[in-house]
């Protein structure tokens, strides 16, 4: 073998160890992956319907106090103003 064979076969080993890892690293990006979920601690209804009312939502109780400084409990009082408006 000459060398131009050699360094032709050595520079086309790298570029497929390059392409092998690049494509290593697509998979992990952007193949789903099962995240671990951890059961709620429990759930807080916001709005004060019944269960088929739009206007009501059962959250977890984890993000209850999130939302709550995000203001929804205007949310719901919003809601039901609205439907009320369009309703009519």
């Amino acid at each position: 073998m000459t060398a131009r064979t050699l360094l032709l076969t050595f520079l086309l080993s790298i570029v497929g160890l390059l392409v092998g890892l690049s494509l290593e690293n697509w998979r992990r990006q952007f193949l789903p992956s099962t995240p671990e979920v951890s059961e709620p601690a429990g759930s807080v209804v916001v709005g004060q319907g019944g269960p088929d009312d739009p206007c009501t939502e059962e959250i977890h109780a984890e993000a209850y106090p999130k939302l709550e400084e995000m203001g929804i409990e205007r949310w719901a009082e919003a809601c039901r103003e609205a439907r009320a408006t369009t309703i009519e």
